[in-house]
């Protein structure tokens, strides 16, 4: 995400597996700027990529906000680690985080077995709460877990909530 020429108040990693399976579905806030979003694929020529942004659907910001208020988030300081298992029955899973006006560096996982991530982000950004993360993995299938590590030293913590949709 870029405002004007020379800032860049976040970025966002993102890879998957399967994009038809599971694709990229993120919310990512402006700031009520004038934005630019770069799209890059990191991967060799064999596997290309296709992308589009738009803004938020109004289903999509109503999930986000109901997820705050249906849920008491989980408190993640720096350098710490929480996971979350999900049901077969559970067909997505949605996960916030955001901070108190600092720094967030953070990564979220979706695991199928152990240390056998299918889909992750890795997110910087100078203030966690004008820019949180907002993110939808699509869970087929038993076994999946939700991960999120707190990559930030312990003086910046994170707030996570994690619910299936």
């Amino acid at each position: 995400l870029w405002i004007g020429p020379d800032w860049t108040p976040m970025k966002v990693k993102a890879y998957t597996e399967d994009g038809m399976m599971r694709p990229i579905q993120s919310l990512i806030g402006t700031r009520n700027k004038a934005a630019a979003i770069d799209i890059n694929n990191t991967g060799p020529g064999d596997f290309p990529l296709n992308a589009a942004a738009a803004y938020a659907s109004p289903s999509l910001v109503a999930q986000r906000a109901q997820l705050l208020t249906d849920n008491q988030g989980r408190y993640i300081e720096g350098g710490a680690v929480h996971s979350v298992n999900f049901d077969a029955t559970v067909e997505q899973v949605q996960v916030l985080l955001y901070t108190d006006t600092r720094q967030l560096n953070a990564q979220v996982e979706l695991l199928n077995g152990p240390n056998n991530f299918k889909q992750k982000y890795e997110v910087f950004t100078n203030n966690g709460l004008l820019n949180s993360l907002y993110v939808v993995f699509n869970s087929p299938g038993a076994g999946n877990v939700v991960r999120v590590t707190n990559l930030a030293p312990l003086e910046f913590p994170c707030k996570a909530f994690i619910a299936s949709v």
